[in-house]
């Protein structure tokens, strides 16, 4: 089972609560958990805020995992080699993105451990 069917397994009528004394259907409290739905109170808004960072940092770090992927023999004629710009660039985001997680309160490995909140 998923983590986001763990989650959010009576979406999406269920009433959940989101935050404290913020109360919202499953349905609604997922689509807002994977960025689909704009803050809609201060607490949220800070929270939302946080995700993108980490969104943010989950898509830089994916990229290099994507160039890995089509260097693979087993593409075979259609392996394709990154050009060293595009790895430096990927390499250059990723550090952004983790000092950035990290400031927000993530914990990011080589950085002052997060606070998660």
């Amino acid at each position: 089972m998923s983590p986001a069917a763990l989650l959010w397994h009576d979406a999406p009528d269920t009433q959940v609560e989101l935050f404290p004394d913020v109360h919202e259907s499953a349905g609604t409290a997922f689509r807002w958990t994977v960025g689909e739905l704009p803050p809609n109170t201060e607490e949220s808004a800070r929270q939302y805020s946080r995700l993108q960072v980490l969104r943010r940092l989950l898509n830089a770090r994916y990229v290099l995992t994507k160039f890995s992927k089509q260097r693979h023999p087993r593409h075979g004629k259609n392996a394709v080699e990154p050009s060293p710009e595009d790895v430096a660039a990927a390499y250059d985001a990723i550090h952004k993105a983790e000092a950035e997680a990290a400031a927000a309160g993530w914990t990011v490995h080589g950085y002052k451990a997060g606070t998660d909140g």
